[in-house]
């Protein structure tokens, strides 16, 4: 999803909406978001929620991102690779100046 870029249309960027709720309002409660809200990405364990406590939103977000993260390390297997795909990949890497040592 992330390589398919911004798509930037009429029914995407709502101006009038924007218009209408103005600076400082939210449009969690409106009911373009609520018709978007399965399409388009959304990953609340990286977002901030409630009022922040002590902490500020940035140095929240940050933590979240670095939490996130070593989850999804922890959770990695590499993947099943046959011997031909293997050898392929790595003369293919070779072949692009990345030396074998370091394979």
């Amino acid at each position: 999803r992330m390589r398919q870029g911004i798509h930037l249309t009429d029914e995407t960027l709502v101006l009038d909406l924007i218009n209408d709720i103005g600076p400082g309002g939210e449009f969690m409660t409106s009911v373009h978001t609520a018709k978007l809200c399965r399409t388009e990405i959304w990953n609340p364990e990286i977002g901030v929620r409630g009022t922040g406590g002590t902490k500020d939103a940035h140095e929240s977000i940050l933590e979240n991102i670095d939490q996130q993260k070593e989850k999804m390390l922890a959770d990695y297997a590499q993947p099943e690779l046959s011997d031909e795909i293997k050898s392929s990949l790595i003369n293919y890497l070779v072949s692009r100046g990345i030396d074998k040592d370091f394979l």
